[in-house]
Order: C-alpha cells, then sequence, then structure tokens
C-alpha cells in the first residue's frame, strides 16, 4: 500500500483518550498564550494604519484601516485579523481562540495522517515535534500577530484541504458554492509562506495526474486564488521587496548556488523536510513514480521549496514553519502507513511521548512567565518616566527556551528602533529611547557633543545634514539635525565602507552590536533629545566610510541624505 493510495478501514468518533489528549494539549497552550506578552507589531495593529496614530475603538475604525493595511503594509488576511483582535475584541479573547486553533491544528494532523482513526499517538508526537523542532513557536504559535500569521494560516488551509478530499466528485447548491469560494478566499489570502506553495503544489499536481477538476475543486481553487494574488499584488508587499525586507536580489551565482544551500540547510535542522524528500524518493524507487506523483503532498512541498528558495531569507525562521509541517505530516503519515495497526506500538509511542513532553511544558511555562514580569517592569519604567523617555538599553537574557519560545519586545535602540515612534503613542511620551551605558553617560553630562571631532563628508542636501561627529573608542557617532526633518517611519540608513581598506581587513569580523559590519550595510540608527536639540546616532564614522545615506523629511516628503567621503 502506497502513500498515494493510503485507505483506513476504521471509521469511529473519536474516543475519550483522544479527546482528552486535545483538551489537554488546548489548556497547556491557552496557559502559554496567557504568559505571552503583547509585541509592538501588536501594537501598532491597534491604530488605524495611514493615520497619525488613531487608536482603533470599534468595528468602523477597524474597517476604515483596511485601506491603509494594504497599501502600506500587505494584503494578508491574518493582518487584518490582527487589527481585529488588537483594536476591538481584545488579546483575552485571542488567547481562547488561539488555544483552540492550536486544537484544531493537532486534529487536522490526525485526520491528514491517519485517516478516520483517531491515534493519541499521533496527538502526542505532534505535541513533542512542536517543543522540539518547530521553527520559533514563541512567533508561530503564541504571539498574536506571528500566530495569526502561520497557525491560523496553516490551520484554515489545512482543513481546506480536508474538506476538499471529504467532498470530492459532490454536487453543490449555488449557495454553498458562493459560500465555497467566499471561504476558500480568506484561506488563500492568510499568509503567502502557507497559501502560495499550496497553490503551486495544486496546479502542478493537477499538471502532473492530469486531472479534470470539477466544479467544486474549480470554485474552491478560484477562490484561493484570488487569496493569493491579493497577496501577491498589493503595494505594501512590494514596498516591502523594494525597501529589501524580501531578499529578491542578486547575482546569477546566488541564485543558483546560496540559496538552494540555504534552503537545504534548513531542511535539515527542521530535520523534518529532508526526512521526507528521502521517503518520497524511496517512494518513487519502490512503487513508482506515478505513483508518486498521484500524491498531493509532495506538490505541495516542492511549491515550499520553490518559494523559500525565491525568498532567499536565511534570517526568519518562522519563514520555514509551514515547510517543516508540510514535511512531518507526510514522515508521519508514511511511518502511520507501515505501523500504525500495532496497538501496542502506538501505546509506547502516546505514553513516552506525552511523558517527554512534561519537562519542556514546565520550562517553557516558567520562561514565559519570567519575561512576562520582565516585560512588566519595563513597561513601568517607561510608565513612570518623564515626557522626554530615555532610559537605559535592557536584553532579556538569552536562554534555550527563551530562543524559541519569547518573541521579546526591543528596549534596546541601537539593536532595533522601530518601535521608538510607536512607544511614544503608545505610553503617551513625547519622545523614547532606549541607550546603553557609555551613551547614556554622555546623554547625562551638560555637552552632549563634548570630545567628538568633526568628520569631513559632503552633503547632497548641506541644508538638511552637513554635520557628523566622531566620538573617538565609542561605535556610534552623532549627527545634529533639526527635529522638523526627523523620518519617524524610517530607522536604516546605508553605510558604506572603503571595499578595499576598511576595518575588516585586519578584524574580519566587526559588529555594530549585532550587525556584522561589510563594505555595503543597512543599519539601525534612532534619535535622542538633549536639552532641546535634537541628534541622531548612528554607526562610528571612521576613516573607512566613505558613503552614508541618511532619510529625513523635508516638506511632508522623504528625502535621502547622501554623505561622501
Amino acid at each position: 500500500m502506497t502513500l498515494s493510495t493510503l485507505t483506513y478501514r476504521r471509521s469511529s468518533l473519536p474516543g475519550k483518550a483522544y479527546l482528552a489528549a486535545l483538551a489537554l494539549a488546548g489548556m497547556v497552550f491557552y496557559m502559554f498564550n496567557v504568559l505571552t506578552t503583547l509585541k509592538g507589531d501588536d501594537m501598532l495593529y491597534s491604530y488605524i494604519i495611514g493615520t497619525d496614530y488613531v487608536p482603533i475603538r470599534s468595528l468602523a475604525g477597524w474597517l476604515k484601516s483596511l485601506p491603509g493595511l494594504y497599501v502600506q503594509e500587505n494584503g494578508r488576511m491574518a493582518n487584518i485579523l490582527t487589527q481585529l483582535f488588537a483594536g476591538v475584541l481584545g488579546k483575552p479573547v485571542f488567547d481562547v481562540l488561539n488555544a483552540l486553533m492550536l486544537v484544531l491544528l493537532l486534529h487536522l494532523v490526525v485526520v491528514h495522517v491517519a485517516g478516520k482513526a483517531r491515534p493519541v499517538a499521533v496527538v502526542a508526537i505532534t505535541m513533542l515535534m512542536i517543543f522540539a523542532v518547530i521553527p520559533y513557536p514563541g512567533e508561530t504559535l503564541l504571539w498574536m500577530c506571528g500566530s495569526l500569521n502561520y497557525l491560523w494560516a496553516a490551520t484554515f488551509t489545512l482543513y481546506w484541504l480536508h474538506w476538499l478530499h471529504s467532498r470530492r466528485n459532490s454536487r453543490l447548491m449555488a449557495w454553498q458554492q458562493v459560500a465555497l469560494f467566499l471561504a476558500s478566499w480568506v484561506a488563500g489570502q492568510m499568509n503567502e509562506a502557507v497559501t502560495v506553495p499550496v497553490a503551486l503544489g495544486l496546479c502542478m499536481w493537477l499538471v502532473a495526474t492530469r486531472k479534470r477538476p470539477d466544479a467544486v475543486l474549480l470554485t474552491a481553487m478560484a477562490g484561493y486564488s484570488l487569496g493569493v494574488l491579493l497577496i501577491v499584488c498589493s503595494p505594501g508587499a512590494w514596498a516591502r521587496v523594494r525597501s529589501g525586507d524580501v531578499n529578491l536580489a542578486g547575482s546569477a551565482a546566488w541564485l543558483l548556488g546560496r540559496r538552494l544551500l540555504v534552503v537545504g540547510y534548513k531542511a535539515v535542522i527542521y530535520v523534518f523536510p529532508a526526512t521526507a524528500v528521502l521517503l518520497m524518493t524511496w517512494e518513487g524507487k519502490h512503487h513508482g513514480w506515478r505513483k508518486l506523483a498521484a500524491d498531493l503532498w509532495p506538490w505541495i512541498m516542492l511549491g515550499c521549496v520553490l518559494l523559500l528558495y525565491a525568498l532567499g531569507d536565511s534570517k526568519k525562521p518562522r519563514l520555514y514553519f509551514f515547510f517543516t509541517l508540510v514535511g512531518y505530516i507526510y514522515t508521519m503519515r508514511w511511518l502511520y502507513c507501515r505501523y500504525g495497526s500495532r496497538a501496542r506500538l502506538r501505546r509506547a509511542a502516546a505514553v513516552l511521548c506525552a511523558l517527554a513532553c512534561i519537562y519542556p511544558v514546565a520550562a517553557v511555562a516558567a520562561e514565559l512567565r519570567a519575561y512576562k514580569a520582565y516585560n512588566s517592569a519595563m513597561v513601568a519604567r517607561i510608565a513612570a518616566a518623564p515626557a522626554n523617555c530615555v532610559l537605559s538599553a535592557s536584553s532579556y537574557r538569552n536562554t534555550v527556551w527563551s530562543r524559541r519560545w519569547i518573541a521579546p519586545n526591543y528596549y534596546d535602540s541601537m539593536l532595533y528602533s522601530g518601535y521608538n515612534d510607536l512607544y511614544e503613542r503608545y505610553y503617551g511620551k513625547r519622545h523614547v529611547a532606549f541607550v546603553r551605558e557609555p551613551l547614556m553617560q554622555r546623554y547625562l553630562s551638560a555637552n552632549f557633543v563634548a570630545g567628538t571631532q568633526l568628520v569631513p563628508l559632503r552633503s547632497s542636501h548641506s541644508r538638511l545634514v552637513d554635520t557628523v561627529l566622531a566620538v573617538p573608542g565609542s561605535s556610534y557617532s552623532i549627527i545634529p539635525i533639526d527635529s522638523a526633518h526627523l523620518d519617524k517611519h524610517n530607522c536604516g540608513l546605508d553605510f558604506d565602507l572603503d571595499p578595499v581598506h576598511n576595518r575588516n581587513t585586519e578584524t574580519p569580523a566587526v559588529y555594530y552590536y549585532d550587525n556584522k559590519i561589510r563594505t555595503h550595510n543597512h543599519l539601525p540608527f534612532f534619535n535622542i533629545f538633549h536639552r532641546g536639540r535634537c541628534y541622531l546616532i548612528v554607526p562610528a564614522v571612521e576613516r573607512d566610510v566613505v558613503h552614508l545615506r541618511i532619510p529625513v523629511v523635508s516638506g511632508g516628503k522623504e528625502v535621502w541624505v547622501d554623505l561622501y567621503r
């Protein structure tokens, strides 16, 4: 029996043990959700996009925000739902629904793995997989914005695929066709990291198997494809591409070589994609490639590879969430097809995996509780600070569990300053910045620019920026600027070194905090107010810097100022 022709002999209602396992998993994740704090994106989406931080207080405000969200951010349905929860329904409602969504995901994994059977072992193994392997569960399963983009998107799509499989060759009334189209549209527009691979996989599967889709499949694919297209064609998505947020640039060697290595490396470290590819190869050799091609899951896996290859992003683990989930489902189907009939083996696997989950549950809960206390203390510090809020930078501890389960807020402006302006509005401050100790000492002094040295650079807009001050022995430089020219919507500058003689010639790995200095860089910067004057804090402008490009505002428009050696 091959995977592509897998059938199931049992058909029964879920047993008590199965329902108890799902309920226990739901309670665990509800506890995790309650302990998870809001992140900057959740705060941002509580405001009407396209306005000067006007909060969403009703469904009318939520609807008003949708055009700005589509044009300025992206076309994801997941972010539309984020605004609904962040601005109207609130986090307590999200915590309940997110835990239920995790339960539904577990159930759908069982359905896709075991058909009509309801083995507790698959639930227990899946929970252990979540704790041990799934990429960045703190972002993909708990964080409000991230969970809606990945957990909810994957769950909607898995249900959509299951519904299509169970209702194939059936007839629907006109209103049911309309409902199917709309539901498919919502599922397809959730998040492109999930829906693009599925849409590609379905199309390739239809071509490979030469199947003629019936009316139900055509309606569902039309709605799903419309959702995908609305994401791909959204102005906000292409704005992210142009800003470099999505890595689509590179030479032919990069496209053909290094990107493939990135995808292959991720497939190995997340275990199940690589395992699934090996099993697919085994299936093709032993049962025929035609039978393998009749199975939809290899085509969805190929769709994941194509999308990740195009994006070429090795720095965002959450992008590999659905890739890992697809590999896991295929691997578990293969194992269940061969060993699922062995009751003793299933019971042993269920007990052992359930026991193996006890320590991770306790450790993750303790880590989430500790971070929530840390974050509450930071919020209290911000609330108690004066209107011009300049605080010592702070970062949460780096542990095995925090790296996977904590989606932290940034309280270090030299590491990331994109939320500074948001924090100002959210906490009612005139200015917010988090600075490290050397800069804090300078901030507390009477003369902010004492001991600095003028850097000889030519400015393309000397009326806006004409002075760069180096701070000997420090990792930052200072640029005086009129506060009217601050660009509140851009926190990154271009920073280019001499390609031959630069600070990396003798020391191969020089960092500006967490950013490795290269010949061409896009690095964070931020502003700070000191005694009525405004200054930009930028990476150290040493003798090897040949070009700086800084975003400012003039006449209500964004202007990039070029500074040349």
